[in-house]
């Protein structure tokens, strides 16, 4: 999967469409616009269900490119609507899907003076780019943590960028062809899908996707606690093993241990710690999110740390 990501006025349109003459199997990835007061949840939904087929054929869908994606609400909402209008949650979740997809995020930044010289050559929704092209180059790195980002100047990169991106694609997409045929099989969890260093797994179900920790104010802590760390997050442990219907889940988390093969696994919970018990699974265990925010909702530092000492024992 492609984003291209940029201010206004720095030859993405021009790029997508070098890009789809470049490759004709690639298709653009359609998000429903956000319009507030209509009946689509929040604008993060929006997000989710476009990189969620519906078909669960994920290979397809690795195959296309997004005109911008969710740092445009992030640097936007920031510096003209008061602030962003995802949460924390949310914004784990969505790049949680990117790094399952082993998304290439294509950053076109030419000179500044260059977008500043020409802003004025055709109708532009603001008055001055600069806080917006300046928001960018700050906060690109930080909004996909964990994704590779290629930067495109179109002043010295016109004849050759598209066809580098399109190679850089190609080649992702044959790395990960596997991986995502696995992962639109058994979509229980979301992360990087090629040889991720840890699994960590929850205990039920935060939302009616396979992203967990989405919504509500533990998985906002959650998120914030877990920063930047692109681990494989999975919540396929609704049940415990005293329980007749617990067999679908524990195979399935079996079938994810087995694909994934991560080099520590860690358990969020009792319930967690009880089911690897009994898969036989080397493990560390932290609390679960939901009960640490409820009894120790002001010490994130003290979680943080917990989460740090499982990751590194």
């Amino acid at each position: 999967m492609i984003i291209v990501e940029g201010a206004d006025n720095v030859g993405k349109t021009t790029l997508i469409k070098q890009l789809l003459s470049t490759d004709p199997s690639l298709r653009l990835l359609k998000r429903e616009r956000f319009k507030p007061g209509k009946d689509q949840g929040s604008i993060a939904q929006t997000y989710l269900r476009a990189l969620l087929p519906a078909n669960r054929d994920r290979v397809r869908h690795a195959n296309s490119i997004a005109d911008r994606f969710f740092a445009s609400e992030c640097i936007y909402g920031e510096l003209f609507r008061g602030g962003c209008r995802m949460s924390p949650g949310e914004h784990l979740a969505i790049l949680q899907l990117l790094r399952s997809y082993h998304a290439l995020v294509v950053y076109c930044a030419p000179p500044r003076e260059t977008v500043l010289a020409t802003w004025t050559k055709r109708e532009q929704a603001y008055d001055n780019p600069g806080p917006i092209y300046d928001a960018y180059q700050q906060r690109i790195a930080d909004i996909f943590p964990g994704l590779p980002i290629y930067l495109h100047d179109w002043t010295t990169d016109a004849a050759y960028g598209a066809t580098s991106i399109v190679n850089m694609h190609r080649h992702h997409l044959h790395e990960a062809t596997r991986a995502l045929t696995w992962w639109g099989a058994l979509p229980f969890g979301v992360g990087p899908l090629l040889a991720p260093t840890h699994l960590i797994v929850g205990e039920s179900f935060a939302s009616d996707t396979a992203t967990p920790f989405t919504v509500g104010e533990s998985g906002d802590f959650f998120a914030r606690a877990f920063a930047k760390l692109p681990t494989y997050l999975t919540n396929r442990t609704y049940f415990t093993p005293l329980r007749k219907d617990v067999v679908g889940n524990v195979a399935a988390l079996r079938e994810e241990l087995a694909y994934l093969q991560p080099q520590r696994t860690i358990a969020l919970g009792r319930t967690a710690a009880e089911i690897l018990r009994y898969l036989n699974v080397p493990f560390a265990e932290v609390p679960h999110p939901t009960g640490w925010f409820h009894f120790h909702h002001a010490d994130l530092i003290g979680y943080v740390k917990q989460l740090q000492e499982a990751f590194t024992t």
